[in-house]
């Protein structure tokens, strides 16, 4: 079972809740910060809930809406942590931490409907659980720090928009 989280609007003085997380079927345990992306909209991760894996979702300022839109399923990764950025308009980047043991984390793609395609799965012998979502570099290169092989902390690496990895 997870704690309730939530959403809330702060208009001048004013605090609204807006959503309340509710664990398995939305999400659970909002990531900090979220990203107001060019159609206006906000989007945030949570690191646990949808299929159990995290999610992904969308809230409207203007219409007051909430929308699950993606579900992390095995075969991607799981757990999204940190903020998403965007790149082109409509097309998000994002890590995951991963499983801790077998899945070491992944840089991901996600376009506005909430379709993800794996960039990279990290590997043992790579930087692994990155801290934080990624920096887009203007070359397209996605940054990220994470834990480096041989438990080395705060060691930085790149994934190119082809999904190719190098240790910085």
């Amino acid at each position: 079972a997870y704690a309730p989280s939530s959403l809330f609007r702060l208009q001048g003085n004013s605090l609204t809740l807006v959503h309340t997380f509710g664990g398995a079927g939305d999400g659970a345990i909002p990531e900090p910060g979220l990203l107001r992306a060019s159609d206006g909209n906000l989007y945030g991760a949570t690191q646990f809930g949808g299929l159990g894996l995290g999610t992904i979702y969308r809230y409207s300022p203007s219409s007051g809406t909430y929308e699950k839109i993606h579900d992390f399923v095995a075969t991607e990764s799981q757990d999204p942590n940190g903020n998403l950025i965007e790149g082109a308009p409509g097309v998000f980047y994002g890590t995951t931490v991963g499983d801790l043991f077998v899945d070491l984390g992944s840089v991901f793609r996600m376009d506005a409907s909430g379709t993800v395609t794996i960039l990279h799965h990290l590997t043992s012998d790579e930087i692994t659980l990155p801290f934080d979502g990624p920096a887009l570099a203007p070359n397209g290169d996605l940054y990220a720090v994470g834990v480096g092989p041989g438990i080395t902390y705060g060691s930085l690496f790149s994934v190119d928009p082809l999904g190719v990895y190098t240790h910085r």
